[in-house]
């Protein structure tokens, strides 16, 4: 759980390194709930408030960590974090046994930390992404984060179907 402070550079919890004095980002084809390997559309951005490069694959991703990036009362947060289903089954829930990423983990001003998936409205209809959905937050339940939610596009929001 995040204690508030950030990890100084040089120590073993610094999650970046440096060539050449300038940082050094490992490339993870990352999606939200979706398997960790991807070969889709990946829109990479910079954003204030997240330390790395943002791999960003659709525009509900892209519109979600826009807006995030502009609320004052988030300090911190990151993209695209591994889920480690080693503590929950994926099998539990009739999911391949695969590397599952969430979208954004926050980090709040006030020390609370917190967890978003964003998801276009017509996929919530589908069981896979449903069941997902459930193994995203038992996981973030069992790592002590209990304000998990979910952001949605614009019921009008036009999207490509995959």
């Amino acid at each position: 759980m995040w204690n508030g402070s950030l990890p100084q550079k040089g120590t073993s919890n610094f999650p970046f390194s440096s060539v050449n004095g300038r940082p050094k980002f490992t490339l993870r084809s990352v999606k939200e709930m979706r398997k960790q390997v991807q070969k889709e559309r990946c829109t990479k951005i910079m954003l204030t408030k997240c330390k790395a490069v943002c791999h960003l694959y659709d525009k509900v991703q892209l519109a979600a960590a826009k807006m995030l990036d502009a609320e004052p009362a988030i300090f911190q947060f990151e993209c695209n974090v591994p889920i480690l289903c080693n503590d929950i089954p994926a099998n539990d829930l009739n999911l391949p046994s695969e590397t599952y990423t969430t979208d954004f983990v926050l980090h709040y001003d006030d020390g609370h930390t917190a967890v978003r998936e964003a998801v276009f409205r017509s996929y919530l209809s589908r069981p896979s992404v449903a069941e997902k959905l459930e193994l995203s937050r038992r996981y973030w339940q069992q790592q002590g984060i209990s304000d998990w939610g979910i952001i949605i596009d614009k019921e009008d929001t036009n999207h490509e179907e995959s």
